[in-house]
């Protein structure tokens, strides 16, 4: 098994190519870091990641993704944000949650410090991970009910996979749309420039 410094892993290529652009030229990025993209969708990311982590055995996962609001009181459209919980389930009333899901509770601060990555105070959120995307206010209220505050599709599958790799991962997350029927929009809309913020963040972490 192959060892590496850092994986920065997301769903698909636009949300790590104004990372890769960045860095392309840099030699500390080039020797320390690798890339990866899972597909899109919980189960793709689940396996394509455990089949790369059976090859390859990172010392530190990074995920970056674009993500929707849910908690709008709290976060606005730009937003890079950390994961701090993150569970598959909606835990709405109209649904059974089964027991044996567990949310994950992250700890990306003290990650960070233990490897001794610097970066700026970040808000921190309770990640929903569908598989499909929310285009409703009617859900998008509903979930807030429940403590949501954003959703993606693959960010729980990455903590998951890591977690039976004991390797230790933050999920990072740009907010490009707000949860409803202009979401998609919205998305497209705000896509790349979110990412770049995400990819620069990155680097200064990465360089400092």
């Amino acid at each position: 098994m192959k060892k590496l410094k850092t994986l920065i892993v997301s769903a698909y290529h636009k949300e790590l190519k104004p990372f890769c652009n960045l860095n392309i030229k840099n030699p500390i990025i080039k020797d320390n870091i690798a890339y990866f993209t899972s597909r899109v969708g919980a189960v793709p990311a689940t396996y394509h990641l455990t089949q790369f982590l059976t090859k390859f055995k990172p010392s530190f996962i990074i995920s970056l993704n674009t993500a929707g609001i849910i908690n709008s009181t709290k976060l606005t459209i730009g937003d890079v944000v950390l994961a701090k919980t993150l569970t598959p389930c909606s835990h709405l009333k109209e649904v059974y949650s089964p027991q044996l899901i567990k949310s994950i509770k992250t700890k990306p601060r003290k990650h960070l410090e233990e490897l001794g990555l610097y970066m700026p105070k970040l808000k921190t959120v309770n990640v929903f991970c569908p598989q499909d995307i929310s285009a409703s206010t009617r859900l998008k209220r509903e979930l807030l009910s429940v403590g949501h505050d954003v959703e993606t599709m693959e960010a729980y599958a990455y903590h998951y996979v890591a977690r039976q790799f004991n390797i230790p991962i933050i999920s990072i997350l740009g907010l490009t749309n707000t949860i409803g029927p202009k979401a998609h929009n919205e998305w497209r809309d705000h896509e790349e420039w979110v990412c770049e913020k995400m990819a620069v963040l990155i680097k200064n972490c990465v360089l400092r």
